[in-house]
């Protein structure tokens, strides 16, 4: 199965930016601010990261630092201008399409004006070759490939563009003023091609008035729409265009301006706009700094009718002259006003403001039309003693390549140490598996998912995955031991779930009980690995035999024995006879031990009142009189009644009265009528806690 990989807009999950900030994208609770140790100054620094996300360097077009923050060996900048403030600044990186340890590091600086370089302060365009297979794994600049000049002349912005077959295209614009020209550096399994192809662009106007001669194209921002074709500049005093992209050909046509980013005024000091599109490439966002100093974040949507794209009318987002998004808030050695947007992996749109910020901006959904953007301007706060200089770190790159899918293994290794992967077609130029070791083996020492990557050498990647399980777990079923009673023998292991046991005697569970005794066994296999353990069980008899959970009286007293000859006790205070005098409520044990064997015993006593007074009052007087007005059961205190029933009749035998609770009481009437004055006769039954039921019978006069 063959599929081709397009090249499409991608941020690195770890930036580095300004002054010593930066953010890790890597945890699943969104961004995380990070100090870093290097100050990346004003620059579009560029970051490169390996497949699991991890940093192998950085670059900012003026130096190149390791994952350490270490300038990297052979990295120093010969044409190195003294005043290197300046914003011009960029970097970008792409991977060697061919040797995965080595990278290229573009740069564009301000000439210093001494030869071999071009006029003062005119963009320069160099190229590094990274090798991160020397310094220890820390990489360092091949000797003699440190900042090779490609151009004297450009823009001090680029990007970096896919063809449409498996190369880049680095392009610029000329930096020469009134000159418009853009070039297109195509990089290939063969390396740099140093010619460039160019794009003449004749007159490209300027949307403000006070530019009679065109745009101002010294300085700017490029981006590209890879659903379009299109590249999207902005220019120094706020113009934006956009040009059509050949990625056959990398010519650049087809000029469009789209605009100014800002309100109409006759002055020319405005910030280049900042300038990004959204993940979806309907919007692109721009802010920037007008004259007077006011900030603004515009929203525009992206209006494409055949071969032209237009804007639509701007939503503006957020507009402030608030000291806060303005002014420079912490001490920096070069003051001007600039700001830049940049996409992260999140895809959300993070915007940074003046120089000298501690706090991001972000705009939540950047697809969304208008205020439904959800734009917070102070979302992030940043590291104490870091803060932004100007930009937020350019995209990462990626090759697109031609991939042949190949096979997917799966290994189970039963109890070794390691297995040795193979490459199955080894008729490729260079393999690198998913750590970036590279060779056509690799030794696996646990489990996971392995990958190798074998390249031919002209684009063609093969892909093939091993899926690897070590198997190593413990079985043990103890040391020899003997037993009096039946017992459960389990298994010590430190395999994980699921398991599948199987014993001596042909059952499945993870335990065996015993009853006898003889050499058992248990074998546990796993995922088609197993291991097994034997253990012998001898059997003693010894027995403790006490009566059931009892219930005493109060006062009275039981005797409990475990006299086994020969035996050793220990009770649950700690005492040591064969016999336990027991006089109270509560829980008693006893553990007794005779040789090898041993066992316990244990009851539960409770306790009750058993002689306990209930009497029935012979006479009284329900005359409302608040005195023995009512007569029922007189039970004595504690006395754990537990069925009552009283019942009381007239003379001729009609049942007056029925009590079910010692406490409830008769009142002396019989349907709300007072009964006549005479003799009556109660028969009360009830029983004492566990005890049988007893029987009171009596007569109980009614005097008025």
């Amino acid at each position: 199965m063959q599929f081709h990989v397009i090249a499409q807009y991608q941020s690195a999950p770890v930036w580095i930016f300004g002054h010593n900030a930066g953010l890790d994208f890597t945890s699943s609770g969104g961004p995380t601010t990070i100090q870093s140790s290097i100050y990346t100054h004003s620059a579009k620094s560029a970051i490169q990261c390996d497949a699991q996300g991890k940093v192998l360097f950085y670059a900012n077009g003026l130096k190149i630092w390791d994952k350490q923050g270490n300038i990297m060996p052979n990295s120093a900048n010969p044409g190195l201008p003294s005043h290197t403030s300046s914003w011009t600044i960029q970097s970008r990186i792409v991977p060697d399409p061919v040797n995965t340890d080595r990278y290229y590091v573009f740069s564009i600086f301000p000439s210093s004006g001494m030869p071999p370089y071009g006029p003062a302060s005119i963009g320069q365009l160099t190229y590094s070759i990274v090798d991160m297979s020397l310094n220890g794994g820390l990489g360092a600049v091949v000797q003699g490939s440190a900042h090779i000049l490609m151009d004297k002349n450009t823009g001090n912005y680029m990007d970096i563009v896919p063809d449409d077959q498996c190369n880049l295209w680095l392009v610029v614009q000329s930096g020469i003023v009134h000159t418009f020209d853009f070039k297109a550096y195509k990089i290939t399994a063969g390396g740099v091609n140093m010619t460039p192809v160019v794009s003449p662009q004749g007159f490209l106007a300027s949307a403000l008035p006070v530019f009679p001669f065109g745009i101002d194209n010294r300085n700017g921002q490029m981006i590209y729409s890879y659903t379009r074709n299109k590249i999207f500049t902005s220019y120094n005093g706020g113009d934006l265009y956009a040009f059509d992209f050949n990625p056959s050909t990398g010519k650049v046509s087809n000029p469009n301006l789209l605009g100014w980013n800002y309100a109409p005024t006759t002055a020319t000091s405005m910030s280049i706009p900042g300038i990004c599109l959204s993940p979806d490439e309907s919007m692109m966002y721009t802010c920037g700094y007008t004259y007077g100093n006011q900030f603004e974040l515009r929203q525009y949507p992206i209006i494409s009718a055949g071969s032209t794209t237009t804007l639509g009318p701007p939503a503006n987002i957020f507009n402030t002259s608030s000291s806060q998004y303005v002014a420079v808030m912490q001490q920096t050695s070069f003051v001007w006003s600039e700001s830049d947007l940049q996409r992260g992996p999140d895809n959300k749109i993070y915007v940074a403001f003046n120089m000298g910020q501690d706090f991001l901006g972000v705009i939540d959904q950047p697809n969304q039309s208008g205020l439904a953007c959800n734009f917070n301007p102070k979302v992030i706060t940043l590291q104490p003693g870091t803060f932004t200089t100007s930009a937020l770190p350019a995209p990462i790159v990626s090759m697109s390549s031609q991939s042949i899918k190949g096979i997917k293994t799966d290994t189970v290794v039963c109890f070794e140490k390691q297995i040795t992967l193979t490459a199955p077609d080894n008729n490729y130029a260079s393999f690198i598996w998913h750590d970036g070791h590279i060779g056509k083996t690799y030794t696996a020492t646990k489990s996971g998912l392995y990958i190798l990557k074998s390249n031919n050498g002209a684009c063609v990647v093969r892909l093939d995955s091993f899926i690897v399980n070590m198997i190593d777990y413990t079985v043990s079923l103890g040391d020899d031991f003997a037993i009096c009673d039946p017992t459960s023998i389990t298994v010590n292991t430190n395999a994980s779930q699921p398991l599948n046991y199987i014993w001596s005697d042909g059952s499945t569970n993870d335990h065996l009980k015993v009853t006898t005794q003889g050499n058992y066994w248990v074998e546990i296999s796993k995922d088609g690995c197993s291991k097994s353990d034997t253990i012998n069980i001898t059997k003693g008899e010894l027995s403790v035999n006490f009566p059931s959970d009892t219930t005493i009286c109060k006062g009275a007293q039981i005797i409990l024995s475990a006299y086994t000859d020969g035996a050793t006790y220990i009770w649950q205070d700690g005492s040591n006879q064969p016999t336990y005098s027991v006089d109270k409520a509560g829980r008693y044990s006893v553990e007794v031990v005779k040789g090898i064997c041993k066992t316990s015993a244990e009851i539960l006593v409770e306790e009750e009142l058993c002689a306990c007074q209930v009497s029935i009052p012979s006479v009284f007087s329900p005359n409302d009189d608040g005195r023995n007005d009512k007569v029922g059961a007189i039970v004595q205190a504690g006395c754990p009644i537990n069925y009552f029933l009283l019942s009381i009749y007239n003379r001729w035998g009609q049942l007056m009265f029925t009590g079910i609770k010692p406490t409830e009481k008769w009142d002396g009437k019989f349907r709300g009528v007072p009964a006549e004055a005479g003799t009556y006769m109660y028969y009360l039954e009830y029983a004492v806690g566990k005890q049988r039921k007893q029987f009171q019978k009596g007569d109980i006069t009614i005097v008025h």
